[in-house]
């Protein structure tokens, strides 16, 4: 599946701080003193997913690996400085340990301030994966209004039923992409398929067939490791998709797209599905995000022909699912400097830059974490990192691997994963960059420039005097630093209709002298 975790073979070496960035891309060395922060929970641990809350507080889950290898989940909670927040959990800890073992995958921030925590447990009984929602109050404990006392575990089928992305809907019920289990023959297929839940945990019935829609699979392995719900209500997810006959060898990127009932898009490729083969060999997609123009981008990995390198892989389709040939070379981006270079993660910045994170290395060891940026047309952003890439080292001659991004306000990159030490620990990581054209910092916009703030959805932005407004705009975001909206600015006042779901949410101002930020919160509609 998308995070597995291995044996280490061999162990790591002296420990150094290496850090390889020019320009933009630099480690932020006001988070944590050092640009990162790194934690041991005491065997193998990793991160999944790195969320930034509307308080710019940083909050990533994942797992924390016992030497017997039973996991158990973690949620971990960052000042914005990088520090540990006392005020959540236990130090800033929150763990889960259900009758055999769990994993956190997902975060979400509710309207309320609330945490959705996705990700699977193991059942005691049988041994297989059951989906996994929790609910956190600010707090760091469980919300015992939310399912049996803040957590939901829940089977579709007797076998692995997977959570591996998750979104909210404006009326607080629970997507989520993954896989179920479906027999055929003697074999046990991972089916690809979207889910739903009420905001209470309940499986939502009247989606798909009993809460479940499934692309049906001709081969054993297959899974949407990311999935959004658009502004129109529809659902997107990517992933990969097995073909029959050929083996572990040939995987190809899977796109899919459901109305907001569950029902596959006629309109998106074949019966909602897209596949995409660039080579012909292991072709997956972990991360996903979707720009101002409602073009889908995918990151993730292809493998060469003989060689097998592992080849970083962006594609970017229209939302008709055709790939779009003004993006790299027919449709994707490929990069290849390495035996072993993958995106597990993407987000795209307000500029329309791509910003993709990973690893890069060799096949077992070692590995960088890596931040590649690239611009909106699919070429490498030389600005950034060195020709495109920005690399840390942490532990020298070792593994890192990051495995999720998001995007502060003020534009700076935190990405979460694992480095292996005499164990895998956890890492966060943040790291500068100038947020505008001019390549000038952002800054705080006074309160008074947004009314009314919270809104239903009308908003007036009532800006200062400036010389030129050409080509201004306001941009819309979620607390995943996904862009919902943009608006052109043509005078001093502007008044939009954000037509979002109600939540957290911030705002950037791109003038031709500034960026200006700030936070939105949107009630009930108007």
């Amino acid at each position: 599946m998308k995070r597995l975790f291995l044996l280490a073979l061999l162990f790591a070496g002296l420990s150094s701080n290496l850090l390889h960035a020019q320009g933009e891309g630099v480690p932020d060395l006001s988070f944590n003193s050092a640009g990162y922060w790194v934690k041991d929970f005491g065997f193998n641990d990793n991160l999944n997913k790195v969320f930034i809350q509307s308080d710019n507080k940083i909050v990533v889950t994942g797992v924390a690996l016992s030497s017997a290898f039973q996991g158990e989940l973690i949620v971990v909670r960052l000042n914005p400085d990088g520090t540990p927040d006392a005020s959540f959990g236990t130090g800033g800890v929150f763990t889960y340990t259900s009758p055999a073992e769990s994993y956190g995958y997902e975060i979400y921030e509710l309207p309320t301030g609330e945490l959705l925590i996705g990700g699977i447990s193991i059942s005691l009984n049988t041994g297989y994966a059951d989906i996994l929602l929790l609910r956190l109050k600010s707090d760091g404990t469980l919300d015992t209004d939310f399912g049996n006392g803040g957590s939901v575990v829940h089977s579709f089928t007797n076998f692995d039923d997977f959570l591996q992305g998750m979104d909210v809907q404006a009326d607080g019920k629970i997507v989520v992409s993954g896989t179920v289990s479906d027999i055929s023959g003697f074999d046990i297929f991972n089916t690809p398929a979207i889910m739903r839940f009420s905001a209470d945990g309940e499986v939502d019935t009247s989606f798909g067939t009993d809460g479940v829609t499934r692309f049906p699979a001709v081969a054993i392995d297959n899974e949407l490791n990311a999935c959004r719900v658009l502004p129109d209500g529809k659902i997107v997810a990517a992933g990969h998709y097995m073909n029959a006959f050929t083996g572990a060898t040939d995987f190809d990127i899977l796109v899919v797209k459901v109305d907001d009932q569950g029902i596959p898009d006629a309109g998106f490729g074949t019966d909602g599905k897209v596949t995409t083969a660039i080579y012909g060999g292991i072709d997956d997609a972990f991360g996903m995000d979707i720009d101002a123009e409602g073009r889908i981008v995918v990151g993730g990995f292809t493998t060469q022909p003989v060689t097998l390198s592992f080849d970083l892989a962006i594609l970017r389709y229209m939302p008709d699912g055709e790939l779009d040939t003004n993006f790299g070379e027919n449709g994707f981006v490929l990069y290849d400097n390495t035996p072993y270079d993958v995106c597990n993660d993407l987000a795209i910045q307000p500029d329309g830059k791509i910003v993709a994170v990973g690893g890069t290395g060799d096949f077992l060891f070692p590995k960088k974490f890596a931040v590649w940026r690239y611009l909106n047309d699919g070429s490498t952003d030389t600005s950034f990192g060195t020709d495109g890439l920005a690399t840390l080292e942490i532990f020298q001659d070792s593994n890192h691997e990051f495995n999720s991004v998001a995007l502060q306000p003020d534009g700076k990159i935190v990405a979460a994963g694992k480095a292996l030490d005499l164990n895998n620990e956890v890492v966060v990581a943040r790291f500068d960059v100038h947020t505008s054209a001019t390549q000038q910092p952002a800054t705080q916009a006074p309160a008074e420039w947004v009314y009314p703030n919270p809104t239903g959805g009308n908003v007036r932005f009532q800006l200062p005097a400036q010389s030129n407004w050409n080509a201004s705009t306001i941009r819309i975001y979620d607390m995943q630093g996904k862009q919902r909206a943009v608006f052109p600015v043509n005078s001093m006042r502007t008044d939009v209709d954000l037509k979002v779901e109600p939540g957290m949410y911030t705002y950037r101002i791109f003038t031709s002298e500034q960026v200006f930020f700030g936070k939105l919160l949107v009630t009930t509609q108007d």
